[in-house]
């Protein structure tokens, strides 16, 4: 369906005579090109362009024009580019950060061109003896003569004075003026664009884009912001599921609020915006605001493989390498690298040497042979070259590798892919600019520009557009939703910018530096959108966290209309969706799998598992889903975990009992040399003591005396006792359920009662041990199968911490007043009822195969649960809505 967003029925003869129309943007020139090629379309086959330009577009032609006119000029010809003019600025600033006190001389870049560029378009010079107002002002003012300087050195034109040069074409006869000029919607002129106008045609027509006769506007109240995003969402899919009509969406921010008015409207509008195996499709609406050109999976997967140049890589860079479906032979071999990166991901290292890593390809022969093939491409990164030749050898290596991927490109990723290569292009032309830089500044150069190169690929008219603030000020619609129209924003507050005297702003009127002017804006645009089709609807936020919120007294006029009503014609997701695929959307839930066989084995986290969440049991146990290691900075909890539980079973394999410690801190001296000797007893006896480091071995030898000292503490305080178990691993039927248990340390206290201990990393909590939630089953299953014909009358958590050891827990035997909780020996018996009670239920689970996404806590079970791209249990509401 094409849809046309431009009334031309008042331009159709001067598009038809082929006089000049300009725009103040593309998206107008395009919308207006389109509704007079449906007219044409009609009637005919084939017909000439109108001439309708957008202002940048026809300044461009303009000057090329003039250029080519008086070849035999002075004048430079070459323009910069965005970033280049930023680079050159950036360059001048930190030659003088000291004294100006810059701290980012980036950032003051990027506000120095705009400010520069607003004095061109106001023809307003650069006088240092004006910009002494303030220190941000004088240093200015050297700022634009250095750049200017440097410009004129290179033999450069910087872009901001391109509309002074073409002014002058004009003034000098170097181009000739047309008999009309025709501006269509327009609400703010520059001079320097009032004075090339004047020149440029005979006589000049300013028209008002067309407003929709008989259009009513209306002022809805949403909740808060989030809730105005999917009101507005679910206003137009009411609309577009029950008719053929245009309708807009205006979001004044819509830049910072770009992925979250995204994805609401995706999970209301778009049926698809789920299915991976849907590329190229009408979508349901369009969004202006345009992504980084970083945030595509195509272009992230480049940079990646340029950081490949490096000797120490990140981690985190070589699985998203080994794992990727964008690189030579990703799909065919993705197996043989999964499984690779898995056994390397169990060091949990922050960085590899390359080295290392490409010895540990070789069951990934298309990765290694495109790994070397690509670091040929570039036998010396650490050499000087210019960007050009850079731009060219970053080419060559992406070639090597096999970018982008051996699978079919749709037409977004080919558009990604060519956007990538004008990103090249344009760092190749940084020659004069940047001169022979080593190629770490051309990734930096590469990386900054695809991250601030905006990307809105080209896909078919939708019914639903979602536009900025002046995007959507220039279209008509059948019906629009103008969002963010609070007292506090609308108008926007001045901000005028710190490099221009405020008062010269003021006085010349200039972008954000004052209420009125900002008013006058805000007035102008609320003006329009109330015209811009048959139905408009204006929204505000009643609250934004803990402040009420108002409408703005630019629309408090129009009629308050109920939330509720605005949305009676909402679709549920389900039916929306049906209607959107074609079939009926059914919804199956099987809360059962195949009875798991009686015999079935494994370590007490599958009762862990299972008591969290069956699903979780089942995906992890049953299905053997294990989430790949993460690296961490330093040594790994796991490992000093290990490390911990290795100390404390070599200390008390020496000593045996409380009576041998107490006797020991007597000696301090021996204490220490046992302690020291147990310690390194623990780190060399660790299964992957190669993996550390003699200064990582070093401190954690320190550690652990320390951790160890502090629990001894706890220890001497106890009732008398002997150990006798400790990290054992045995195999206990739990209710049909054969689990290998290795209790952490088993105490035989004076009288006969043993305690069963557990040693936690950090400060433990006993909610785990709630029969009615139990989750931490450890203990709980030691207890119960222990069979040493001792009754067990005690049950603890210790915390093995270097700062602060502690031991949590229950006793009903004397002594250990001081360290546990006492309680009865029938609270006691009673307590490990409700376990065994527990237990049973949890083993029936695992039995029966249960399949159910049932957490026993969402903090406990989902917040830190490694499945939860398995699970998807947090799309259950959004789906729902």
């Amino acid at each position: 369906m094409s849809i046309s967003l431009f009334d031309i029925s008042g331009y159709a003869d001067k598009l038809e005579k082929g006089s000049l129309i300009l725009t103040p943007n593309r998206r107008i020139r395009a919308k207006m090109l389109q509704s007079f090629a449906q007219r044409k379309s009609a009637s005919a086959s084939a017909w000439n362009t109108p001439n309708v330009h957008s202002l940048e577009g026809w300044v461009q032609s303009q000057f090329e024009e003039a250029v080519y006119q008086s070849l035999e000029s002075e004048q430079p010809s070459t323009t910069l580019s965005a970033d280049q003019e930023i680079s050159i600025w950036e360059q001048v600033i930190a030659a003088t950060q000291a004294q100006s006190g810059i701290l980012s001389p980036r950032a003051a870049a990027e506000q120095a061109a705009k400010a520069y560029k607003t004095m061109c378009l106001w023809q307003e010079e650069v006088d240092p003896q004006t910009f002494k107002d303030t220190e941000a002002t004088e240093a200015f003012a050297g700022w634009v003569q250095n750049f200017e300087s440097v410009c004129h050195l290179l033999n450069v034109l910087p872009t901001a004075k391109v509309p002074s040069v073409l002014l002058e074409s004009y003034e000098q006869g170097v181009l000739s003026p047309v008999e009309e000029i025709t501006l269509v919607g327009f609400d703010d002129i520059p001079p320097v664009y009032e004075a090339i106008f004047a020149l440029a045609g005979k006589t000049q027509t300013r028209e008002e884009v067309r407003p929709v006769p008989e259009g009513k506007a209306s002022l809805v109240a949403a909740r808060d912001e989030r809730d105005e995003i999917r009101l507005a969402a679910m206003w137009a899919q009411s609309i577009v599921s029950q008719e053929q009509k245009t309708v807009g969406i205006i979001v004044p921010d819509l830049g910072q609020r770009r992925d979250e008015v995204h994805r609401v409207f995706s999970e209301v509008l778009d049926p698809h915006h789920l299915r991976v195996d849907v590329n190229d499709y009408a979508p349901v609406f369009n969004i202006s605001a345009g992504q980084p050109l970083f945030t595509q999976p195509l272009v992230a997967a480049a940079m990646d493989v340029l950081a490949l140049n490096r000797q120490d890589i990140d981690a985190d860079i070589i699985k998203r390498v080994m794992l990727s479906p964008l690189l030579g032979g990703g799909v065919h071999e993705s197996k043989q690298r999964a499984r690779v990166w898995r056994k390397l991901s169990e060091a949990r290292a922050r960085k590899l040497k390359r080295s290392e890593w490409l010895r540990e390809l070789d069951d990934c022969e298309g990765l290694q042979k495109g790994l070397v093939a690509a670091l040929h491409a570039i036998p010396e990164p650490d050499s000087v070259k210019l960007p050009s030749e850079w731009a060219k050898d970053i080419g060559d290596q992406l070639e090597a590798i096999g970018w982008p991927g051996d699978i079919g490109l749709n037409s977004i990723e080919y558009q990604v892919v060519r956007a990538f290569h004008r990103v090249l292009h344009e760092l190749a032309g940084n020659d004069a600019v940047l001169e022979s830089i080593p190629m770490s500044k051309a990734i930096s150069v590469l990386g900054r520009l695809v991250r601030t190169t905006p990307f809105q690929p080209e896909t078919k008219d939708s019914p639903v557009q979602i536009l900025g603030a002046l995007e959507g000020a220039g279209l008509n619609f059948d019906y629009v939703w103008v969002m963010g129209m609070r007292d506090d924003r609308w108008p926007a507050s001045p901000t005028p910018t710190p490099f221009i005297p405020v008062m010269l702003q003021r006085a010349r009127n200039m972008p954000n530096a004052s209420p009125e002017r900002e008013l006058q804006f805000a007035r102008s645009l609320t003006d329009r959108y109330s015209q811009a089709g048959y139905q408009v609807i204006f929204s505000y936020p009643q609250s934004d966290r803990d402040n009420e919120l108002s409408p703005s007294s630019l629309v408090a006029r129009h009629p308050q209309v109920d939330r509720t009503a605005v949305i009676e014609g909402y679709t549920s997701n389900g039916d929306f969706w049906s209607s959107g695929t074609g079939g009926k959307l059914v919804t199956e839930m099987e809360t059962n799998a195949p009875p798991q066989l009686p015999n079935m084995k494994g370590g007490v986290g599958l009762f862990k598992d299972y008591a969290l969440c069956p699903f979780r049991g089942f995906s992890k146990h049953r299905l053997g889903i294990k989430p790949l290691e993460e690296p961490e900075e330093g040594i790994s909890h796991s490992i000093r975990g290990q490390l911990s539980h290795g100390m404390m079973y070599f200390f008390w394999k020496e000593l045996k009992d409380q009576k041998t410690l107490l006797e020991l801190m007597e000696r301090p001296d021996d204490l220490q040399e046992l302690l020291e000797r147990t310690a390194e007893h623990a780190v060399e006896n660790y299964e992957r003591a190669d993996l550390l480091s003699s200064a990582v071995k070093r401190l954690e030898r320190r550690r652990l005396c320390l951790m160890a000292l502090n629990w001894l503490n706890i220890d001497a305080k106890r009732a008398p006792f002997s150990v006798v178990e400790m990290e054992e691993a045995t195999d206990v039927d739990v209710h049909g359920v054969t689990v290998t248990i290795k209790r952490d340390r088993v105490d035989l206290v004076d009288g006969g009662g043993e305690v069963v201990i557990d040693y936690k990393e950090n400060a433990p909590s006993l909610s785990g041990w709630n029969p009615d939630t139990l989750y931490e089953p450890q203990v709980p299953i030691g207890a119960l199968t222990r069979k040493s014909g001792n009754p067990v009358t005690g049950v603890a958590l210790g915390a093995l911490n270097r700062d602060k050891a502690s031991l949590f827990g229950y006793v009903s035997h004397s002594g250990d007043e001081n360290a546990l909780r006492t309680v009865t020996p029938q609270d006691m018996d009673d307590m490990k009822e409700g376990w065994n009670e527990s237990l049973k239920e949890i083993s029936g689970k695992i039995l029966a195969g249960s399949v159910a996404i049932d957490p026993v806590d969402q903090n406990k079970a989902c917040n830190t649960c490694e499945l939860k791209a398995f699970c998807r249990n947090g799309l259950k509401s959004s789906i729902a809505a």
